[in-house]
């Protein structure tokens, strides 16, 4: 899935769902597993401008992003997500893409 692009006016909630599909017949306790939304300003930089760890339920992951998480600059940023158990004995990139701040007009309520 490399090349996703995800979308966020700027100051908005946003939520990222990530269903674990398993094969008929196969069943793995997702207690073990955990799902990280990264976001950098620049790839190659090692500060990063939001990590946030997904919400486990019965069939997967939901990130939730706050609205003073997305006020950033309206800009394109790369980001990953990354599963991976607690051990980080297994390690999977599942998407890496770009996360688009869009200009919004609002940004005080009378």
């Amino acid at each position: 899935m490399a090349g996703t692009g995800l979308n966020v006016y700027r100051g908005d909630s946003k939520s990222i769902r990530v269903d674990i599909v398993l094969p008929e017949g196969f069943t793995y306790d997702l207690s073990d597993l955990r799902l990280v939304l990264t976001i950098k300003e620049d790839i190659d930089t090692d500060s990063v401008l939001i990590q946030q760890q997904g919400v486990l339920d019965e069939t997967g992951f939901t990130i939730h992003l706050t609205p003073e998480q997305t006020t950033l600059e309206p800009a394109q940023y790369p980001f990953d997500l990354e599963l991976s158990n607690y051990t980080r004995s297994y390690v999977r990139t599942l998407v890496v893409g770009q996360f688009t701040v869009m200009t919004d007009v609002t940004r005080t309520v009378l």
